[in-house]
C-alpha cells in the first residue's frame, strides 16, 4: 500500500516533470523548424522579444488589478466570516471579482 505522504510528493515531482517536457519540447520544435527552414535556404527569423509597453498605462492597470483583487478577497474573507460563519468560497469569488472589476474602472476614469 502507497503511504499517504508519497502520494503529493509525487504529484509535485510529475508536475514539475511535465512543465519541463513542455518547455523541452518547445524549444526542440523551434529548433527543428529553424534548420528546415535553412535547409531551404531561407533566413529564419528571430522573434521579436516583446518589452513590457510602459507608455500605454498597462502597468498602472495591472497593479490596480492586483489592488483590487487582494482587497476583494480580503473583503471577501470579512464577509464570508461574518454573514456565513464561516470561509465561504463565493465571498471571496464575489469580493475578488466586483474590487479587480472596480479598480479597473477607477483607473480608466482616472487616465480620461
Amino acid at each position: 500500500m502507497v503511504s499517504s505522504h508519497i502520494i503529493p510528493i509525487i504529484s509535485i515531482i510529475g508536475g514539475f516533470a511535465i512543465a519541463i517536457i513542455i518547455i523541452s519540447l518547445s524549444i526542440y520544435t523551434e529548433h527543428i523548424r529553424k534548420m528546415k527552414m535553412i535547409e531551404k535556404g531561407m533566413v529564419p527569423h528571430e522573434k521579436e522579444k516583446e518589452g513590457f509597453d510602459y507608455s500605454k498605462g498597462k502597468g498602472i492597470r495591472f497593479g490596480a488589478l492586483l489592488i483590487g483583487v487582494s482587497l476583494g478577497l480580503l473583503a471577501g474573507a470579512f464577509i464570508g466570516r461574518f454573514l456565513f460563519g464561516q470561509s465561504d468560497w463565493l465571498a471571496y469569488f464575489i469580493g475578488a471579482s466586483l474590487f479587480g472589476g472596480l479598480s479597473l474602472l477607477l483607473v480608466s476614469l482616472y487616465q480620461k
